[in-house]
C-alpha cells in the first residue's frame, strides 16, 4: 500500500489531513501516474518483445514441422522401395531354393546311378574273374542292370 506524504507550508501532512492542499497533492499524483505510466510502458515493451519472440518461434516450429513432414514422406517412399526390393529378393530366394531342391534330387539320382554302376562293375569283375579261372569264353547275358530312378 502506498502512503502519501504531502509537503505543505506548515510541514508534512498525510492524505487525511492534507485535503485541499491542491498543488502538492496534484504533483504527487502526477508523479505516481508517471511512475505507473513508465512501468506500463516497460511492460508493453516486454510484451511486444515476447510477441516478436513468439512469432519467431512459431515460424521456426512451422519450418521444423515442414522438414519433418518432408522426412516422413521421403521415409515412406524409401520404405516402399525397400519393400519392393525385399519382395524381389524373396522371390529370387524362393527360386534358388526350388533350384537347390531340384539339384538335391539330381544329386540323389546321380548317386543312385553311381551305386548301380559300381554294382555292374563288381558283377563284371566277378564274371571276368570266373571266366579267367574257368578259361571259358565270357558271357554277358546274365548281367542285370539295376533299375534307376526315371529322370
Amino acid at each position: 500500500f502506498f502512503f502519501f506524504f504531502f509537503q505543505a507550508e506548515d510541514g508534512i501532512r498525510d492524505v487525511e489531513r492534507s485535503r485541499g492542499l491542491g498543488d502538492v497533492y496534484k504533483r504527487q499524483v502526477r508523479a505516481m501516474a508517471n511512475t505507473l505510466k513508465g512501468n506500463l510502458m516497460q511492460k508493453k515493451k516486454k510484451i511486444h518483445k515476447l510477441k516478436v519472440k513468439l512469432k519467431e518461434t512459431e515460424k521456426e516450429l512451422e519450418s521444423n514441422i515442414k522438414k519433418l513432414e518432408d522426412n516422413i514422406k521421403l521415409n515412406k517412399e524409401n520404405e516402399a522401395s525397400l519393400q519392393h526390393r525385399l519382395k524381389m529378393l524373396q522371390e529370387k530366394a524362393d527360386a534358388l531354393e526350388r533350384e537347390l531342391g531340384d539339384s538335391e534330387e539330381e544329386v540323389k539320382t546321380l548317386k543312385a546311378i553311381n551305386v548301380s554302376l559300381e554294382e555292374v562293375k563288381t558283377q563284371y569283375h566277378k564274371l571276368l574273374q570266373n571266366a579267367i579261372e574257368d578259361a571259358k569264353p565270357v558271357s554277358y547275358t546274365h548281367l542285370t542292370l539295376p533299375t534307376i530312378c526315371s529322370v
